[in-house]
């Protein structure tokens, strides 16, 4: 489910506690069930490659919307799912200037 997020991800070669298939899917059931997100509009502050909007798309959220500082993660997020928003910003300096909404 998340093979082409796994595969730009830098901690998926960790010693300890690698990235997965399994790690990640676990990691989003807990923090994002779908009777959360199913619906919803989501804003992922530090969403790194977009793992989590992959995961809220797959379980019917309406939009979807990163921000991201690091300039790979950024770029790579934009690739890997062109339909959702990524704004490249320090999550603090966006949350000062943004007067929009989300439910997750």
């Amino acid at each position: 489910m998340f093979e082409k997020f796994i595969s730009t991800d830098v901690r998926q070669s960790r010693q300890h506690l690698p990235v997965t298939n399994e790690s990640v899917t676990n990691k989003w059931t807990a923090l994002l069930p779908t009777h959360i997100v199913e619906s919803s509009t989501v804003l992922d502050l530090g969403c790194a490659n977009g793992s989590a909007g992959h995961w809220c798309l797959t379980n019917g959220c309406k939009s979807y919307t990163g921000v991201e500082v690091q300039d790979k993660y950024y770029q790579t997020a934009k690739n890997l799912l062109p339909e959702c928003e990524f704004i490249q910003s320090d999550a603090v300096d966006f949350l000062k200037t943004t007067d929009r909404q989300w439910e997750v």
